[in-house]
């Protein structure tokens, strides 16, 4: 096919001028190998199939495009259409990507062309009676993102500015201008033709965005979250907590894969690793509150929630579902007993409480109605107590501390305030091996807020 196709291509390409020439053909050389056996360069056609000549562009008859750096071809093989993406890396032409929801899955093939060298625009051309439709892809390194949407019909022209965080529709036979907003998938990769919000009702019905969080004033309530975006090749799998030693969500599936918006609330320690708390978008309606661990090379410093959390002890008063979408749909991750002993870590408005709980043999973090708990007023633990607490959780946690070594310690007590809890905060040091651990214990409930060894960085 390909040879057959050369000449043409040659004459075609040589029109279009060398240094498309060039590029295109070494393109074309690239698309030949084995890995494309059963493809076919597309050729560009209307909506009926029929191919549409370009006599002032005749290298755009074919669909295909290329600068000195990057190039894209539609590949055709029975009724799919697949777009290809190339760079261009040392004088080699190699496959970035393989994109098949961007284009009609139909005998429709787009007219492809770069519009300058961060530019690609891919436009379907029609006879009159269809909807033409254009789109603007511009280079963000390393992606190329969809920057405008155009309709074009006999009774409407519509301009969609695409943007992460919302589309801006501007009617130009009207002069409407309406902007809804919402998490936007831009990537190529993302971008499905069919499914793209067209209208502004449809861009209302499917885009998600954060919900307000409720009001409620103090140090006993969730932080105010910091909005963030992942790139779309990061992928975080989600627990319950902070640690692979709590539930992973979603029958042990959840991951938080996409561009999506993403809200994180604070962080703490486990050890050498840091864990975000937070919540992201699952699917139509459904959030989720949960925990990944990584931590963040931008600059953005979420709060240290272990000194933060209330760390209160309460119970439940009858049988209650725990949820880690508490502003949505409410979904139970696990049934809790009535008068089992959770403790409670904040707030969030005065209708939910986010508790540390254990159900089936598993660690849970998650959201109850704050009607069905009952925070208890335990007395503040004394010095030995909480000391007694502290070198029993060390003497598990590091298998190097000795309470029989000789040993200095100092240990001050924190009263509740606005950013933190009341607790205890004790530093052990082994003069024998010359090693130092810090631990802080909750004053009412005895649960461990931080710990750090000698061979662990700080803890925040």
């Amino acid at each position: 096919m390909y040879r057959k196709l050369l000449p043409l291509l040659a004459l075609l390409l040589f029109l279009s001028g060398a240094a498309f020439a060039e590029n295109a053909q070494a393109v074309l050389e690239t698309l030949m190998g084995d890995d494309w056996a059963g493809y076919e360069l597309a050729v560009v056609t209307s909506a009926a199939g029929s191919a549409v000549s370009l006599d002032d562009e005749p290298g755009a008859t074919f669909a295909l495009t290329a600068t000195d750096a990057c190039a894209f071809a539609v590949m055709r093989q029975g009724e799919q259409n697949l777009l290809v993406a190339l760079e261009k890396e040392d004088d080699n032409w190699r496959v970035t990507d393989l994109c098949e929801g961007t284009l009609l899955q139909d005998v429709w093939i787009p007219c492809l062309r770069m519009l300058d060298t961060q530019h690609l625009c891919i436009e379907y051309l029609v006879p009159e009676g269809f909807d033409a439709f254009t789109l603007i892809y511009v280079r963000d390194d390393p992606e190329w993102k969809l920057e405008t949407f155009i309709i074009a019909a006999w009774d409407r022209d519509v301009q969609i500015s695409v943007q992460d965080s919302r589309l801006e529709y501007y009617d130009s036979l009207t002069g409407k201008r309406t902007t809804v907003r919402g998490a936007v998938r831009r990537s190529l990769s993302q971008i499905y033709l069919t499914s793209f919000p067209r209208t502004v009702e449809q861009a209302r019905h499917k885009l998600s965005s954060p919900s307000l969080l409720p009001a409620f004033v103090g140090y006993r309530t969730i932080p105010e979250p910091i909005d963030f975006r992942f790139s779309a090749a990061e992928k975080y799998p989600v627990f319950a907590g902070p640690g692979e030693n709590y539930a992973r969500e979603a029958d042990g599936k959840a991951l938080l894969s996409s561009s999506d918006w993403v809200q994180i609330f604070g962080r703490e320690r486990e050890h050498d690793r840091e864990w975000l708390l937070v919540q992201y978008p699952v699917s139509g309606g459904q959030m989720r509150f949960g925990w990944i661990c990584t931590g963040l090379t931008d600059g953005t410093e979420p709060l240290w929630l272990n000194t933060r959390w209330l760390w209160s002890v309460g119970e439940l008063r009858s049988q209650t579902e725990l949820t880690d979408d508490p502003l949505h749909s409410h979904s139970a991750v696990v049934t809790l007993p009535s008068e089992q002993r959770v403790t409670v870590l904040a707030y969030l408005g005065p209708a939910w409480a986010y508790v540390q709980a254990e159900a089936d043999g598993k660690n849970y973090r998650g959201f109850v109605l704050s009607d069905h708990l009952h925070e208890q007023s335990v007395p503040a633990l004394s010095e030995a107590e909480a000391r007694a607490l502290a070198l029993e959780h060390l003497k598990t946690a590091y298998p190097d501390f000795q309470t029989n070594a000789i040993m200095e310690s100092r240990s001050v007590y924190y009263q509740a305030d606005s950013l933190t809890c009341a607790r205890w905060q004790f530093d052990f040091y082994l003069t024998d091996q010359r090693k130092l651990y810090d631990i802080s214990v909750s004053a009412q409930s005895g649960a461990v807020i931080s710990a750090s060894g000698p061979e662990d960085p700080g803890n925040g």
